[in-house]
């Protein structure tokens, strides 16, 4: 969950996060960096106004 708050963009900003220790960094921080990325350059940003939320119907 925390990546996905996040969301790092680097191995020193991924090595903040509390669930990344030395060990996972180098075993898999290249390819978490990677999909961060990947799903960064494909998002969009949307707004939802009050009255379309469905929690306020």
């Amino acid at each position: 969950m925390e990546m996905v708050e996040h969301r790092p963009a680097s191995a020193t900003e991924l090595a903040q996060l509390s669930s990344v220790g030395a060990r996972k960094l180098d075993a898999y921080g290249a390819h978490f960096l990677a999909v961060i990325r990947t799903l960064e350059a494909g998002r969009v940003e949307t707004e939802v106004s009050p009255a379309d939320d469905p929690r306020n119907l």
